[in-house]
């Protein structure tokens, strides 16, 4: 198995550099609730190593707060991205995004809001072959679009970062559709895995269509259960070197500090 993941790995790094993938344009996109994680979302959104201008900056609002409007705005006419579109939009998810999803109503009008929003990103993100999603409560390791780049093979249609759960224990990567990986070090393969932090091949995303309801009810294990059975592609991969630190996680409160360009993650909870 070893063997076979360094096989893997040395043709996904081979990949990449006669590809010039190092060279391409990505869309990254960011929904933004509110102003309540955007001072460090903003930060990290200067930090980050990608060149800026070999990205189009998508930030999709749903925070419905007209102030806050005029505080991305600002931030938009100061920020070092060329091509930046600010996107208003009513998907429901203000003051949506903070209630507790333990709740099944909650739940569902969560599932709900997150298709409608992530349907519309699909199709905004359609002048490239590569989507990265980072959402507002993930702050990765400023060289992630790197890392996650590395491990697009030519066949691979999702490579996520980590980051733990909202409530439980672990992170947010599956080996089926409820079922939780166990961490390792390495760039493996996976059934599935949240959309806080991943890289997404266009081509293979405009197929698509999000649902909140059946085979599983969930927008994103539906997403990775389709994928799954996609005839032109190996499905999905997770770098597990790539931890990120989830400002709403609450189930493992989380202190992070940077050591060695790795974001290492330490339990507040004994």
């Amino acid at each position: 198995m070893t063997h076979e993941r360094e096989k893997r790995a040395e043709a996904e790094r081979r990949f990449y550099y006669r590809a010039n993938a190092a060279g391409e344009t990505i869309t990254l996109a960011t929904p933004i609730s509110g102003c309540s994680t955007w001072t460090e979302q903003s930060a990290w959104l200067k930090r980050q190593t990608w060149p800026h201008h070999k990205i189009r900056l998508l930030l999709f609002d749903t925070s419905g707060d007209h102030r806050f409007h005029q505080q991305i705005r600002d931030w938009i006419s100061t920020a070092d991205y060329p091509d930046v579109r600010h996107v208003i939009t009513s998907v429901e998810l203000h003051g949506l995004a903070d209630e507790d999803r333990r709740d099944h109503q909650v739940k569902r009008d969560v599932q709900l809001a997150c298709a409608k929003m992530y349907n519309q990103i699909r199709l905004m993100a359609n002048e490239g072959e590569y989507l990265w999603i980072v959402e507002d409560d993930i702050i990765p390791p400023d060289d992630v679009a790197e890392r996650l780049m590395s491990s697009m093979g030519p066949y691979i249609a999702s490579v996520s970062a980590v980051y733990n759960s909202r409530y439980e224990d672990g992170a947010v990567v599956f080996d089926s559709i409820r079922t939780r990986m166990k961490p390792s070090t390495v760039v493996e393969p996976c059934r599935g895995n949240g959309f806080g932090c991943v890289m997404l091949r266009t081509l293979i995303l405009s197929e698509y269509v999000f649902t909140h309801r059946g085979p599983t009810n969930d927008y994103d294990h539906n997403f990775y259960d389709w994928l799954n059975r996609h005839p032109n592609c190996n499905g999905a991969l997770v770098d597990w070197d790539c931890w990120c630190r989830h400002l709403s996680a609450m189930g493992d409160k989380c202190q992070s500090q940077l050591t060695d360009d790795k974001v290492v993650l330490k339990s507040a909870v004994k």
